[in-house]
């Protein structure tokens, strides 16, 4: 049995077809540079350095960090980092790249951001994660949450497969899946601040009107709002999960300042 370390949520990949499935999401070309952020005891590593150019992969366990050199020593085309990558990754200089994650729950929201709002995001992401945060992450309305607003806003994730909690070392409570996310689009500074400014008042309070909460976190008229929801077409006692993404960044246009 793999040691483990329960605070870093680490459940390890033991399953070679969901790891296969894992490798043919990532569109991996020979011409590609592919960060791998926790690659554990490297059961991905060594299939992404056999197909990519350039492999920087981070672990945040320091005891891997030998355990993967001695494994992969020679392998010019791989770099391994020990570190946290929520600080990491602002600090690396990565030109056109893809990500390939086998993330633990604690980190799903950060890290996202993080890469999404990053001046140069990645090409794709193929990501393992826990089942009940990809479903979210691909909701749609009436069931929108803002984790799912922030991701679409940016990109366009896809649900691709289910992976049963056996095919991990130590089994953890719940299923998991692989999430692609794809299309990812480059947004700037004040689009990406005027959005998120809008949609976390929207959101503040999920179970009440989304007038509401606009109107009492902008400190703006409710009139003012009411008006624009009319515009749009959208009902006054509508929710914040109730309205589309395309729809909070028209609701953007009208309220940035």
């Amino acid at each position: 049995m793999m040691p483990t370390k329960k605070h870093l949520g680490q459940n390890f990949l033991n399953d070679p077809e969901v790891s296969n499935k894992i490798i043919e999401l990532a569109n991996i070309e020979p011409s590609d540079t592919i960060l791998e952020i926790g690659p554990g005891y490297g059961v991905l590593t060594q299939e992404i350095i056999n197909r990519a150019k350039k492999v920087i992969a981070v672990e945040k366990d320091q005891t891997l960090i030998p355990k993967l050199q001695k494994k992969f020593q020679g392998h010019e085309n791989l770099e391994i980092i020990m570190g946290d990558i929520l600080k990491i990754f602002p600090t690396l200089t990565l030109s056109s790249y893809k990500v390939v994650a086998n993330i633990p729950y604690y980190l799903t929201a950060y890290l996202l951001r993080l890469i999404l709002e990053n001046p140069n995001p990645p090409q794709q992401m193929t990501l393992m994660l826990q089942k009940e945060v990809a479903e979210r992450i691909c909701g749609s309305t009436p069931n929108l949450t803002l984790l799912a607003v922030s991701a679409q806003y940016f990109s366009e994730p896809t649900y691709c497969l289910t992976v049963k909690k056996k095919s991990f070392n130590p089994i953890p409570k719940v299923d998991s899946a692989i999430l692609q996310i794809t299309n990812i689009v480059k947004k700037n500074e004040k689009e990406r601040t005027d959005f998120f400014k809008i949609v976390r008042a929207g959101f503040s309070q999920p179970r009440k009107l989304a007038i509401n909460n606009l109107s009492s976190k902008l400190e703006l008229s409710k009139n003012d709002i009411i008006e624009i929801f009319n515009k749009l077409g959208i009902n006054q006692k509508t929710r914040p999960q109730e309205i589309s993404v395309s729809l909070w960044k028209k609701i953007t246009g009208y309220l940035a300042y």
